[in-house]
């Protein structure tokens, strides 16, 4: 028994939405860079929703979703709205008839840009909504901390060099590259040579004028950018010194970076 009514009342901050359980996130692909990516999202809601409900997605920061194109969802056939700028994607008209909690939701959408350079695309959350006298109130909800790894598209390269006699330093070390994403303005080429190596403050570069040299890295910066295979690109070091002995040398090591 409760002898003050109103210690019984509950604000409406106070009240917590339900959960929702996501089963899948996955991009068609998940190498870094790539366009026209489509994002299968599996959901299961705690609670019921309605033919008026709508669900809200967050999507993670670091994908590119077109302004023009808008946003489409399959699988479960639907309405898409976005805001390009927050990257948030409104579903309405999902729903014929009531749905009943605990069950498994399936959506495709379409398309977006995955991040440049490989990193963690983010995190991501995602709500259900069902109106109350046209006010729509959260029913569940949930943020993820990870959605995926965009993961670093492959380099083919291929080394020759001049002189492999050991400790020669008139050693010409010529790179031909080819990329599976474009190199955007600005962006850098990062070629580390094996320890035994020497590279001294004599070397000279070969179609870049403008790189960094620490250790046994080079940094090259592209000023313009370079364009994906099939185009091949190349370079040359000239004036490192071989290692000292006969034993083979270790790895190159290619990077391209944004």
């Amino acid at each position: 028994m409760v002898d003050d009514p109103t210690s019984a009342k509950v604000a409406s901050d106070e009240i917590t939405p339900g959960e929702i359980e996501a089963e899948v996130f996955k991009p068609s692909s998940y190498y870094a860079s790539s366009e026209g990516v489509t994002y299968t999202i599996h959901l299961r809601p705690e609670h019921g929703l309605t033919p008026e409900s709508r669900i809200i997605i967050d999507m993670p920061d670091l994908l590119t979703f077109d302004r023009a194109e808008g946003c489409q969802v399959v699988l479960t056939i639907c309405d898409c709205a976005i805001d390009p700028v927050k990257n948030v994607l409104t579903l309405t008209n999902i729903f014929q008839t009531n749905l009943q909690g605990g069950n498994l939701i399936k959506f495709l959408i379409l398309k977006a840009k995955n991040p440049v350079g490989s990193r963690e695309t983010g995190p991501w959350a995602v709500r259900t909504e069902t109106p109350v006298d046209s006010v729509f109130f959260v029913v569940d909800g949930r943020t993820y901390s990870e959605s995926f790894f965009a993961r670093a598209g492959q380099i083919f390269s291929t080394l020759a060099v001049n002189d492999q006699q050991v400790s020669s330093s008139a050693t010409i070390f010529n790179f031909i590259i080819k990329t599976e994403h474009d190199i955007p303005r600005k962006g850098k080429i990062i070629v580390t040579f094996p320890e035994e190596t020497f590279l001294s403050n004599e070397i000279t570069l070969v179609n870049f004028s403008d790189y960094k040299q620490q250790g046994n890295t080079l940094t090259i910066a592209v000023e313009d950018g370079l364009p994906k295979l099939p185009a091949a690109h190349q370079f040359q070091v000239i004036k490192p010194k071989n290692n000292r002995s006969f034993a083979p040398s270790g790895a190159f090591y290619v990077a391209t970076t944004d």
